[in-house]
């Protein structure tokens, strides 16, 4: 007799899981802050208490706490915009050094403002906008902390002052006078398509401090 074969039982889809959604707060009228706490990876910003408890950049160097804007809702100078600045205690991540990481964002939105700068030179590179029909690609220009503008940002943040080793050789970290900034960067939106989410770079020299979406 011929061996009869069982019949192959079907296999269940697996479930497709949700998209994100996004965290969105409200800072003022039409603008909405997009949460990225459960993006940062690196911590830029170091503390009276310990100079050394930062490596914005491959020389540990970083920006000084009491220099910079509390937590929470912050309006820079002579810029529309408006963010949610991180948190600055010692030991907790404060930005996104870009790694191709996404962020949900649901709704329609006429603009997205980038607080953000960028280290080791100049960087230029690309930010994916995918919305619910199809992507598109953004220019993402983002001048060195510790320069002038070179592609037209507005100044978000500006410390007179960074934190860095000594120029002795003793491995003491200070601050030195030395201007640094955090920029605004605005990347036109369009308000007709419904957004799903935010692509970032994978360029780790450039790095995301806060995001908002305009409406």
């Amino acid at each position: 007799m011929p061996e009869v074969k069982p019949e192959p039982k079907p296999v269940a889809a697996p479930e497709a899981k949700p998209e994100p959604k996004a965290a969105l707060k409200e800072l003022k009228p039409g603008l909405f802050a997009l949460d990225l706490s459960a993006l940062y990876n690196n911590d830029g910003i170091t503390g009276e208490d310990d100079r050394k408890d930062s490596d914005f950049d491959q020389w540990k160097q970083s920006f000084p706490a009491e220099n910079l804007p509390n937590a929470g809702t912050f309006e820079p100078k002579d810029v529309k915009a408006a963010f949610d600045f991180p948190a600055k205690e010692k030991g907790k991540k404060n930005n996104v050094a870009c790694a191709g990481q996404t962020i949900a964002v649901d709704g329609k939105a006429k603009e997205l403002h980038l607080l953000v700068t960028a280290t080791d030179a100049d960087q230029q590179e690309k930010i994916t906008i995918n919305y619910a029909d199809g992507a598109v690609q953004a220019d993402l220009k983002v001048t060195d902390w510790c320069k002038d503008a070179q592609f037209g940002e507005k100044i978000g943040v500006e410390s007179a002052q960074r934190v860095a080793v000594d120029s002795e050789g003793k491995g003491e970290f200070a601050k030195e006078d030395k201007k640094c900034r955090i920029w605004v960067v605005a990347i036109p939106l369009d308000a007709n398509r419904e957004l799903k989410s935010i692509k970032l770079p994978f360029c780790s020299l450039i790095h995301v401090f806060a995001a908002t979406i305009a409406r």
